[in-house]
């Protein structure tokens, strides 16, 4: 019951953000940008967003390689394909992720291990997308105007410090641990909690995992901000690739909030504040945020035809071979 209320409370929401956000875009004007868009640099920022899936994969195969894992690269594509199929039929941007987790784990036969894969992948992404975030900042301070610069960049220092130093915390101390033995709520589940900190605290010891992980992290990111850019070039919206590198990350972060179905509404409205800041108008923004929603829906939608036909293709087979 909880979770239909929650469901129908995302519903209105998100109805009521695509709502006040068409109102201040022009319809005709942005059927237009659609209309005349440039084929050629719309298909690149495709294949910019198909590479960045393709690295994210190789990133989870390193995961699983640290763990002592031989996953095949091939069979780790279809799981995630057929995740982001189900990203996009639940209202949830992790719905996937389980899904994910556990289709390795049928096969590997450790669910702490195929959960905690996907984790690792994400909390790289994230502090990833923070560092991008941070650069893009420095390369364009004149978003903000009467901004004070070098506050905001001491903010942004001591928020990455207390980021990186709560995950050092997490991952060297027991602290964890006796909390939840504190509380009487989670002593069913206590030693499955432990097991998951466990494993996460393995890949973390090992620095050169850790650095490459980033590393393939940053260049799918990377790729993510040029499928953006192509994007924009292509509704023929004329801002710069440093823009992108600050607003890609922003909207991310911001599309983190749980309150609304896939983001939608608070992506647009993010969307049109920021391009607002560098001169671009409603209109522009909502459509090519639109057109960029509808490729990544369109991606998920083919990636169901991948789920469809998993038995046929023996994805589960190749994992358990592999285990």
């Amino acid at each position: 019951m909880r979770k239909n209320i929650k469901l129908i409370i995302k519903a209105a929401v998100t109805i009521a953000l695509m709502a006040i956000v068409m109102r201040r875009a022009d319809l005709r004007l942005m059927a237009d940008l659609v209309y005349r868009c440039d084929l050629f640099l719309l298909v690149a920022g495709i294949l910019a967003l198909l590479a960045s899936h393709l690295i994210l994969v190789a990133n989870w195969k390193f995961v699983l390689k640290s763990k002592a894992y031989q996953t095949p690269y091939f069979a780790l594509l279809k799981l995630h394909f057929i995740g982001l199929f189900y990203n996009q039929i639940l209202p949830t941007s992790i719905g996937g992720d389980i899904v994910k987790g556990f289709y390795l784990a049928d096969a590997i036969k450790n669910r702490v291990e195929a959960f905690s894969s996907l984790l690792v992948v994400r909390i790289l992404g994230f502090v990833s997308v923070l560092i991008l975030l941070i650069c893009g900042f420095l390369l364009q301070p004149s978003f903000f105007s009467g901004f004070n610069l070098s506050q905001g960049l001491g903010m942004s220092a001591i928020l990455i410090a207390i980021i990186f130093l709560a995950f050092y915390y997490f991952f060297k101390s027991s602290a964890i641990a006796r909390l939840i033995k504190r509380f009487h709520f989670f002593s069913n589940i206590a030693h499955k909690i432990e097991a998951f900190i466990s494993a996460l605290k393995a890949y973390y010891r090992k620095p050169n995992y850790v650095f490459a992980g980033l590393l393939l992290s940053f260049c799918t990111h990377s790729l993510v901000i040029m499928e953006n850019f192509l994007i924009a070039k292509s509704l023929n919206i004329q801002v710069g690739l440093k823009f992108f590198i600050f607003a890609v990350p922003a909207i991310v972060v911001i599309t983190l909030l749980p309150i609304s179905i896939s983001g939608l509404g608070i992506r647009e409205g993010s969307f049109a504040f920021l391009f607002s800041l560098v001169g671009v108008g409603s209109s522009e923004a909502v459509a090519f945020s639109l057109v960029g929603y509808f490729i990544l829906l369109s991606l998920g939608l083919l990636s169901g035809l991948i789920y469809v036909l998993a038995p046929r293709l023996g994805v589960k087979k190749i994992l358990e071979e592999s285990a």
